[in-house]
């Protein structure tokens, strides 16, 4: 098994109705925090400053797809001569263009999508816009409670930015795979039913591509669908717990009975084993519906939806994998965060504004009074008439995660470890943990809870 880096396929490209901000790529290029943030000491959103007459917008996946229905809707609206750009960046280019920028105070988006589980990264850099004082208590108290945490600094202080979407994880499966087998969503209740089951599918067929190259996301949905964490309330590292140890147990357990294959989502062979009815289920974010009616159009209602396995029996279900955050570059005139805010505030508190979004480009809305919206009881074609009430089912249950400015390092570095102890470079799951925690500590000058 070998460690592998970003896919090369266009998330635009394989996103329908429900992606936009996730995937498993690792990133490179880093720009080291501590960096000079910017020559601007701003910290709030100036109070006295005109609004700019243009904005630009950085997103990526199916995000402009909304984002620009809703800025046409801000331009009616508001009656403001103001010139809004969406623009669309690959992943990586999203990412690590933006850090750039934010880190050297310089270039870059008036506001910009980033990846939820990494924007503390962002935060600590300095070079965000605390939005705090702007946002109402309704806003605050009205989105799923866990979003906010990425959006704070180490101390748990500031909201620098505003959630644009989450993504709670459910079962995708090939009814027609289930069929043969002679089950149905209700039998599957947690990964040793899944493990049983995946033996009496034909020889041909696995039950999941699991891509050794990307192993830290799926560590970090199944440390988090068991309430772990990976920082304690100081910031120190918890690695070695039971919960990581048991996700890595259970990775290795799937491999090794050939539940699943060294596929990783997005690649040619796994669209292949899609198409030809050689994997049967993907366990993902929200958005992956929308990248399988992209992916495999053809397989219009031979695909369902259901709540994913549990780790243990009786374990919780619900578990985050993606969402992404809406930020502002405090480095920027006070006219462009003026005008960054007003249209944020427009797009991201608003039900109707969410909803459009959610509609237009496909991602699952953090905000819970848009939960009872008719359109998620909808019966979808393509998931043979199953509605995405599954999603919501799961959303306001999923467990809070810390997260502190390493996380992005922590996280990518936890994929390696992990790769290491499947092709047995270590005796146990324990020895793997308590590596990875120390040499981790020992790097980002952590301590060890």
């Amino acid at each position: 098994m070998s460690r592998r880096g970003d896919s090369s396929i266009s998330r635009r490209e394989l996103v329908g109705v429900m992606g936009a901000s996730a995937t498993a790529a690792a990133l490179a290029g880093c720009v080291g925090l501590g960096d000079n943030p910017g020559e601007q000491d701003a910290s709030g959103v100036p109070t006295d400053a005109e609004l700019s007459d243009s904005l630009q917008i950085w997103s990526l996946g199916t995000q402009p797809d909304g984002l620009e229905v809703v800025a046409e809707q801000y331009v009616e609206e508001t009656g403001d001569d103001v010139d809004i750009q969406v623009e669309e960046l690959g992943y990586g280019e999203l990412h690590d263009s933006q850090q750039a920028a934010v880190a050297a105070g310089d270039g870059g988006p008036d506001a910009g999508a980033y990846e939820g589980r990494w924007t503390n990264q962002l935060i600590g850099t300095g070079g965000l816009i605390d939005l705090e004082d702007e946002l109402d208590e309704e806003t605050v108290d009205g989105m799923v409670d866990w979003t906010w945490d990425m959006l704070s600094d180490d101390t748990g202080d500031g909201r620098y930015g505003v959630p644009i979407d989450i993504a709670p994880v459910v079962t995708f499966y090939n009814r027609e795979l289930y069929d043969q087998i002679g089950i149905s969503p209700e039998d599957i209740e947690t990964y040793d039913d899944v493990i049983e089951y995946a033996a009496e599918l034909p020889d041909d067929v696995s039950w999941m591509g699991m891509g050794s190259g990307v192993l830290e996301w799926r560590w970090e949905m199944l440390l988090r669908q068991q309430g772990g964490e990976v920082y304690n309330e100081e910031g120190n590292l918890m690695i070695n717990t039971e919960e990581t140890r048991r996700a890595a147990e259970l990775i290795k357990e799937l491999y090794e009975t050939d539940t699943a294959i060294d596929e990783e989502e997005f690649t040619e062979p796994w669209v292949t084993g899609l198409s030809g009815n050689q994997i049967a289920t993907v366990t993902s974010g929200a958005w992956m519906a929308g990248a399988l009616i992209g992916t495999v159009p053809d397989m219009e209602g031979q695909w369902g939806i259901h709540l994913p396995p549990a780790v243990t029996e009786g374990g919780g279900r619900a578990t985050n994998h993606g969402g992404s955050n809406m930020v502002i570059p405090n480095h920027k005139e006070p006219e462009t965060i003026a005008r960054a805010w007003d249209f944020l505030d427009f797009a991201l508190t608003n039900e109707e504004q969410v909803m459009t979004i959610a509609k237009e480009a496909g991602i699952f809305p953090p905000l819970e009074s848009t939960y009872d919206d008719d359109w998620w009881e909808q019966g979808q074609e393509f998931f043979g008439g199953d509605t995405y009430e599954p999603i919501v089912d799961v959303a306001t249950d999923i467990p809070t995660m810390r997260l502190t400015a390493d996380h992005r390092e922590v996280y990518d570095r936890m994929g390696d470890f992990l790769a290491d102890y499947v092709v047995d470079n270590y005796d146990s799951a324990e020895a793997m943990a308590e590596d990875a925690e120390q040499t981790l500590a020992n790097d980002l000058g952590r301590e060890i809870a």
